[in-house]
């Protein structure tokens, strides 16, 4: 959908038919942007509703231990998060995956693996859930 929303000079032009053909384009243009700030706003009733919907939401706590080898300097990196995960049935919802949010979200490197999982443990104890490991080929901690 284009609009133009140009506001050309049009004090120099005599034509008439040049200025309705710009007064006619700018009708076109006020009636695309009615439709846009139409569709616009039920969007955004669509996001509040569901935001209310959201508020109401139980969440899980999980927390997420994550072993990733960064590509550019081959270095390993270990990412601490507390996700909070909806209590929905589906994973996916229109065919997008469904996101929580994290509370804490902390990186270590290589050499601080002890700490990560330190951290891990201390943040499941405190959030009483469980740890993640994603990226680890050994056995779970």
């Amino acid at each position: 959908m284009y609009v133009n929303a140009n506001c050309e000079k049009f004090k120099h032009i005599f034509d008439m038919k040049r200025l309705k053909s710009y007064s006619d384009m700018v009708d076109r243009d006020i009636e695309k942007l009615e439709e846009i700030i139409k569709k616009l706003k039920n969007y955004q009733m669509a996001i509040y509703e569901h935001a209310q919907a959201v508020a109401n939401t139980e969440f899980k706590s999980v927390v997420t231990l994550v072993r990733r080898r960064d590509y550019s300097t081959n270095h390993v990196k270990y990412h601490v998060q507390l996700e909070m995960r909806p209590n929905v049935s589906t994973d996916y919802i229109e065919n997008e995956r469904v996101y929580g949010f994290y509370k804490h979200e902390k990186m270590f490197t290589g050499r601080e693996r002890h700490l990560a999982l330190k951290y891990a443990d201390e943040l499941a104890k405190q959030y009483h859930c469980e740890i993640e490991r994603k990226g680890f080929y050994a056995k779970k901690v």
